[in-house]
């Protein structure tokens, strides 16, 4: 993807980095102060954690530390 868009392989994994780390690594703080209910929070991330695999994946095989 990627590629197609014109961005190298190493920005698409700094840019990702960028966005994992701003919404996977603050969701559940932030789901939790705006008065989500715990259940939901636990589906959403489980989701989120999930439909991400595959790039966190990527990112480990190709050296970027998570």
């Amino acid at each position: 993807m990627a590629e197609i868009g014109g961005i190298s392989a190493r920005m698409a994994r700094e840019i990702y980095g960028q966005v994992e780390a701003e919404t996977l690594g603050g969701w559940r703080a932030a789901a939790t102060q705006a008065g989500v209910p715990a259940a939901m929070i636990a589906y959403w991330e489980k989701e989120m954690i999930q439909q991400t695999q595959q790039l966190r994946d990527n990112a480990k095989a190709t050296g970027r530390k998570n």
